[in-house]
């Protein structure tokens, strides 16, 4: 299952973004059902609580680092950054392309 990491209902409520930019392929990241309903409509600082509870302790960055996802608490996930969260996904993507045609 496919999702939106930072809800569309939660940037349609703090953000005036149109739903190209929410919707792009940066803010989408493979998921179980489980955790899907776990996010819900909750900013990414609220929901990364409630997923790390229930994971052994450094499990959580582990996780974020093998969908390419920023990690630790100071990173723009933990802050509810979505331009940070956007732009840093996009350099991360950008340098895989390039390890993988160069």
């Amino acid at each position: 299952m496919t999702i939106i990491f930072f809800p569309k209902a939660y940037l349609d409520a703090t953000t005036k973004l149109d739903a190209r930019d929410i919707d792009s392929i940066l803010n989408r990241t493979l998921i179980d059902r489980q955790t899907n309903k776990t996010i819900g409509k909750n900013p990414p600082s609220k929901y990364l609580q409630m997923i790390e509870r229930h994971l052994e302790s450094g499990k959580l960055d582990v996780t974020l680092a093998s969908h390419y996802l920023p990690t630790g608490k100071e990173s723009c996930l933990w802050r509810d950054d979505f331009e940070a969260f956007r732009n840093q996904r996009a350099d991360e993507l950008y340098n895989l392309i390039i390890q993988a045609t160069s």
